[in-house]
């Protein structure tokens, strides 16, 4: 027995360090492909130190240029000093350029030279996107309210982590992510009150019903809450709304103006899509999702009927109630219900949680891209995870 165990976590050992070499690898080769692409469509080694400077638009000769600021002056911390205290981007007015405008990566890479996703601007919208999909899980009853809890206690220990990477800044802290996902952690301690015990046709639809109340009422309070926090405080993500705003009116400001010249903010056009779907990419993820939502119904049919059959054979047979077990009492109760043929068929819906969160995250992703061309790169990886359900014997054509 002992022998076994030890084989077993050999085998474990050997798989592990195989998958882990051969993700190095891939991803030096998918490296060296993207530099060579790049390379070749700039020749950015035979440049010039202007000519690179001049080759970086918009917004990456913005940040360009507090990388430049630290990275020209000496000593390391005046140029950090002059990030905390800039006086020219917002001339008269004096900012912190670190918090202003998010350029906490840049820091550490400026100290390595004389990373991570929670600095990124549109970080708080992805996570507060994940919150959202996780409620509507829990409301579907896709997962329970403790694993809900869970999520959302995970989210507030990488709030906290955010916070003092922010050098204790507290705008993590005030986002509408953290509100929004505040009024839900208050939700899962206090749901259950909300919820109707379904145990009919009638209850279910009376759930039904109130699942949209819900998440408006929790969406409602999250906006309100979060608009109660930055009044009168300026708000970092104010260029963010600005873009979104400017592609359906005809605002300007100093920051659409500025995102707004390059492609890469613009509509992601057709044209993507159809390079897209050469590499057989999006035929791939609408074959798997249509063949997931299938066999998601099919199976709840095949369920529903075998139930319903098991129960007819258990009153057929007659057996003494005196030996009845909870599992045979719960086929009587389905056999009384066999005419509602919609709550044996709701009681034996299953979906896979996993899959459905990557194919609501892959349609958030979309909306996302279709606004902002840029987040491309946020939907492709997700179709990519997608697609290996390909793989998947119970997803296949």
């Amino acid at each position: 027995m002992e022998e076994n165990t030890k084989n077993t976590a050999k085998r474990r050992f050997i798989y592990g360090g195989f998958i882990l070499v051969l993700a190095i690898c891939v991803g030096g080769i998918h490296y060296a492909y993207v530099r060579t692409l790049f390379e070749n469509d700039k020749h950015f080694l035979y440049l010039s130190d202007l000519e690179r400077e001049m080759s970086l638009r918009t917004e990456m000769g913005f940040y360009y240029s507090f990388y430049k600021t630290v990275v020209e002056t000496r000593p390391f911390q005046v140029g950090i000093f002059k990030l905390l205290m800039d006086r020219l981007v917002e001339y008269p007015h004096e900012v912190n350029a670190v918090n202003r405008f998010n350029i906490h990566p840049e820091v550490p890479i400026l100290f390595l030279n004389t990373a991570s996703l929670i600095f990124w601007q549109f970080t708080p919208y992805i996570f507060m996107s994940q919150v959202a999909i996780f409620f509507v899980m829990e409301q579907m009853c896709i997962i329970d309210r403790k694993t809900l809890s869970v999520f959302v206690h995970n989210h507030i220990c990488s709030l906290q982590a955010a916070a003092l990477l922010f050098q204790c800044n507290a705008s993590p802290m005030s986002s509408l992510h953290a509100c929004y996902f505040g009024v839900i952690a208050v939700y899962s301690l206090v749901g259950k009150y909300a919820r109707v015990d379904v145990r009919n046709r009638y209850d279910f639809i009376t759930e039904c019903l109130l699942v949209f109340p819900r998440i408006f009422s929790t969406t409602f309070v999250a906006f309100y809450l979060w608009g109660s926090l930055k009044r009168g405080k300026p708000d970092k993500d104010t260029h963010v709304w600005d873009i979104l705003y400017s592609k359906f009116t005809d605002h300007k400001s100093f920051h659409t103006l500025i995102y707004t010249c390059s492609d890469v903010f613009d509509f992601m056009p057709l044209s993507t899509i159809i390079n897209m779907s050469k590499t057989l990419l999006v035929p791939i993820v609408l074959i798997i999702s249509v063949n997931v939502v299938d066999f998601w119904i099919k199976d709840a049919y095949v369920r529903s009927e075998s139930e319903m059959r098991s129960a007819n054979q258990y009153l057929h047979n007659g057996i003494d109630n005196n030996r009845r077990n909870a599992a045979n009492n719960r086929q009587v109760n389905v056999a009384k219900d066999k005419k509602d043929i919609l709550m044996v068929y709701v009681r034996n819906l299953k979906i896979d949680p996993a899959v459905f969160y990557n194919l609501a995250m892959m349609a958030v992703f979309g909306l996302m891209a279709g606004l902002v061309m840029r987040l491309k790169l946020l939907l492709t990886t997700q179709m990519c995870i997608l697609s290996s359900l390909v793989v998947k014997k119970y997803f296949r054509v």
